[in-house]
């Protein structure tokens, strides 16, 4: 398909509902208003044929669903410096920054770290999506990423500290998911990560007209530790 093709089929997909929807999530400008299940649908139909052309000219179309059709299917080959950085500015919304984000962070790419190190460079006055994203891609390097060092996170978690009780409402969820991520990573971020979270304390983020809730990091910790746990005791071979 090309891409006003992928358009027109986006343009059919979408519903005033999930317009509605992704409005009170912050997204504005152009969309249509597709389902993920449609979009994971169409990305898995499209996968074998897609290119980096393709990829590039869907997110240069400027439409949300197609930018976030985009981050479905790019590879890591087809990255750069020059084409991440231009993409994390047009984000205007935290659907977007995570979707790239993430999309990043599973690709394998080599550059990702860095990536993350120069967006969290950006001044949250100034560039606050950019900034944003790259805590975003800090929780999906977290996540995805086993070559990442537990040493790069470290510094990170005193940031978070630092930082997230000042932050903007956007950077409150951004950190708070990152500290999160990263003290699912290893049982020593795990211990370092609580720290931080018992000298922050509960950290409220407005949703606004949405059903999100914030998660506090301790009790979420515990849940997945939890669920580590049980799983590595599940998996483990019986003696005899």
């Amino acid at each position: 398909m090309t891409t006003p093709e992928i358009l027109t089929e986006l343009e059919s997909l979408g519903t005033e509902q999930n317009r509605k929807i992704y409005g009170r999530h912050g997204v504005t400008g152009d969309m249509f208003g597709v389902s993920y299940a449609h979009l994971d649908k169409l990305a898995k139909s499209l996968r074998k044929s897609a290119s980096a052309e393709l990829v590039c000219d869907l997110w240069a179309s400027g439409n949300h669903d197609a930018r976030i059709l985009a981050s479905k299917l790019f590879q890591a080959d087809w990255l750069s410096v020059k084409c991440v950085d231009g993409w994390v500015a047009d984000v205007k919304s935290g659907v977007l920054s995570g979707a790239l984000a993430n999309a990043i962070g599973k690709s394998g790419w080599p550059g990702a770290v860095k990536t993350a190190d120069r967006w969290l460079k950006a001044k949250p006055a100034k560039r606050p999506w950019v900034a944003f994203s790259g805590w975003y891609l800090v929780s999906a390097l977290a996540a995805f990423d086993e070559t990442a060092p537990d040493d790069w996170f470290e510094p990170l978690l005193n940031r978070v500290r630092d930082e997230l009780p000042s932050a903007s409402n956007e950077m409150k969820q951004a950190m708070n998911d990152a500290l999160i991520a990263i003290g699912c990573r290893t049982p020593a971020l795990r211990e370092k990560a609580e720290a931080v979270a018992r000298k922050i304390g509960k950290v409220e983020v407005d949703h606004g007209e949405t059903s999100c809730k914030t998660p506090q990091a301790i009790p979420y910790l515990e849940k997945v530790w939890a669920h580590k746990a049980a799983k590595a005791s599940k998996t483990a071979p019986s003696r005899p």
